[in-house]
């Protein structure tokens, strides 16, 4: 997580070049990867970054500063808010109702095993709907509440969600453990 004190935030407030420029180079690449989580589409996940960047700059006189994270996650809150506007433009967005698998929790014992960046292809290997609310609130920390208010649904409907994707990325990682290499799984 990227921080930025009081004195920088004010040459942003202000305008300075060098400053917003910075801001600019510390702040893209890891927007472009929380845009991501929503958005399969590179292309669609950069355009939601330099959207939300410019919001940004057009709205930073009213950031107020609290702590050095501050910025950054109200950038990446942004963001985010405009990946999600993507997804609720999409006619074909829609909550997975797959049928309901085992409900008991991932193993810390296989989550041990399995590398950070596999663990992220299983999670963006999930269905739009089950992604979507398990990225919301467990990588980004939305409440239920802000999730229902954001995609237009009721808070039963995202803890739902996101029962199921825990569930449908314990399934996920139970394959990966099965299958042993050089058995052509």
């Amino acid at each position: 997580m990227r921080t930025f004190d009081q004195e920088f935030i004010q040459r942003c407030k202000k305008q300075d070049k060098s400053a917003q420029k910075k801001l600019f180079e510390e702040l893209y690449a890891p927007l472009v990867r929380s845009a991501s989580r929503y958005l399969t589409d590179l292309s669609e996940a950069e355009d939601c970054v330099m959207k939300g960047l410019l919001k940004a700059f057009l709205n930073i006189r009213n950031f107020t500063y609290q702590e050095p994270q501050g910025l950054h996650l109200w950038i990446r809150r942004i963001v985010i808010n405009e990946a999600l506007m993507v997804l609720r433009k999409r006619r074909n967005f829609f909550l997975s109702l797959e049928e309901e698998l085992s409900s008991t929790g991932i193993e810390n014992e296989a989550l041990d095993k399995i590398a950070v960046e596999e663990l992220n292809q299983l999670i963006m290997s999930l269905p739009e709907g089950y992604r979507t609310v398990f990225c919301l609130y467990v990588v980004d920390g939305y409440s239920h509440a802000d999730i229902a208010s954001q995609l237009g649904i009721s808070e039963n409907t995202s803890r739902t969600q996101l029962s199921k994707a825990r569930n449908k990325l314990k399934l996920l990682i139970e394959r990966r453990e099965n299958v042993k290499p050089g058995f052509g799984g």
